[in-house]
């Protein structure tokens, strides 16, 4: 969803294509056209000022990340020269409430970009290791850390953010599988949906530390 709330946009996979549509007051949804993308988009995230999206796309592990304009009009535009090639299996995109910083999953890590405000363009400015695989992961409000969930080591990973620079805080056992994570808007309290055990686990945050 559009930060507005006027746009809304679904990825389709299969077909290599972002659906467009608006929001009219009522909350009736209208169809408004559609973008081609490079191979097997994966996941799109709408930066908060909703001026660019970033969607990861992941062709058989060859992967990139894609930098769209957005106008007012909520149609989708790619900026080619923004794109970033050459990752590795890229998964899901987050982008901090400052909109300063992007957080993307590359294999088992998370990578940090900075983001150019004027451009939308991505700068990488620190990596992370993340137990296998981050499929699911959140930043909190602060943006000073980052919650990833590994897939398949049935844990979450806290992550220190500074100035894109990531640092070590540590890992949490969870359910089987952990799939989504989410932090709650006070910043108290991260929840991680974990698909094979069919149980949410809850975590609170030391405010300090993140821990």
């Amino acid at each position: 969803m559009h930060p507005s709330g006027r746009f809304l946009y679904g990825i389709e996979t299969q077909n290599d294509l972002i659906r467009m549509f608006k929001v009219d007051d009522s909350g009736h949804v209208s169809p408004n056209g559609s973008v081609q993308t490079g191979a097997t988009p994966v996941h799109m995230f709408i930066h908060p000022g909703g001026t660019f999206a970033y969607v990861s796309h992941n062709d058989s592990g060859r992967g990139s990340i894609r930098v769209y304009e957005i106008d007012a009009a909520g149609v989708l535009s790619e900026v080619e020269e923004n794109r970033v090639d050459g990752l590795d299996a890229p998964g899901n995109v987050v982008i901090d409430r400052s909109g300063k910083f992007a957080y993307v999953a590359i294999g088992s890590e998370i990578w940090a970009y900075g983001i150019d405000a004027v451009t939308g363009a991505l700068g990488l400015t620190g990596q992370h290791d993340a137990p296998r695989i981050p499929v699911g992961f959140a930043v909190d409000p602060s943006g000073a850390f980052v919650y990833a969930a590994a897939d398949e080591a049935d844990s979450i990973t806290a992550l220190g953010c500074s100035n894109g620079a990531l640092s070590f805080i540590g890992t949490y056992a969870t359910g089987a599988r952990p799939t989504d994570v989410v932090v709650d808007a006070s910043g108290r309290f991260v929840y991680v949906v974990n698909k094979v055990s069919e149980t949410v686990s809850v975590f609170a945050i030391d405010p300090l530390t993140g821990a």
